[in-house]
């Protein structure tokens, strides 16, 4: 933005979306018995959950315990579906229709790491719920997620995504998962929605004021 308006520069802040606090103080990560990979998202071509998927197949030729919960609905669910029979995934995936918060913030809390592939994101909210709980989170290095990546709370995989990439890195990372957890780790990023409500009503307040 203050590269197209550099008039804005210093006056424009940018706001993170909150995460329920609540909800990340109750289910505070904790490396599972078993490896499992996490997706929680649309179902869109652009995420790449079939690239995921390959890379968990490539990995469980080696490792028949690694399991991956995919979680919401999407156009491409069907084809994601006939994939995971194509790859002799079958019962390595457990699929899961769209979850209220209170039910996928324990998955997030019960998986060895959360896997967000797409290359085009506005915002990560998953990724940013998956790093509040402490889980290692993978991620796409590209638009809106490098910064979680600036950050030092998310590992990246540099684009473009292929499956031996996110084969490496998702391997690299259930080797040693307490290694990559960002539990513990303070940023802007990662705020509660109240802290997100007091950013936002703080400048209106002092435009009223003045």
């Amino acid at each position: 933005m203050t590269d197209t308006f550099p008039e804005s520069a210093g006056k424009v802040e940018i706001i993170p979306n909150g995460i329920a606090s609540d909800l990340r103080e109750k289910n505070q990560w904790r490396e599972p018995e078993e490896p499992t990979i996490l997706y929680a998202g649309r179902l869109e071509r652009y995420k790449n959950v079939d690239k995921v998927m390959r890379a968990v197949a490539k990995l469980r030729e080696k490792n028949d315990r690694l399991r991956m919960r995919i979680v919401g609905r999407g156009p491409v669910k069907g084809e994601l579906e006939k994939l995971s029979h194509t790859l002799g995934l079958n019962d390595g995936v457990e699929w899961y229709d769209r979850l209220p918060q209170r039910d996928l913030f324990p998955l997030y809390a019960s998986s060895t790491a959360v896997v967000l592939a797409s290359e085009h994101e506005n915002w990560g909210n998953t990724v940013a719920e998956a790093i509040g709980v402490g889980v290692p989170t993978i991620v796409a290095n590209a638009s809106s997620l490098a910064e979680f990546v600036e950050e030092g709370l998310a590992v990246p995989v540099e684009p473009p995504m292929d499956e031996l990439k996110l084969a490496a890195k998702i391997g690299e990372v259930i080797d040693d998962p307490k290694k990559f957890s960002p539990k513990g780790k303070q940023s802007p990023l990662i705020i509660s929605w109240d802290e997100a409500a007091e950013k936002t009503f703080a400048p209106c307040m002092s435009l009223v004021n003045s």
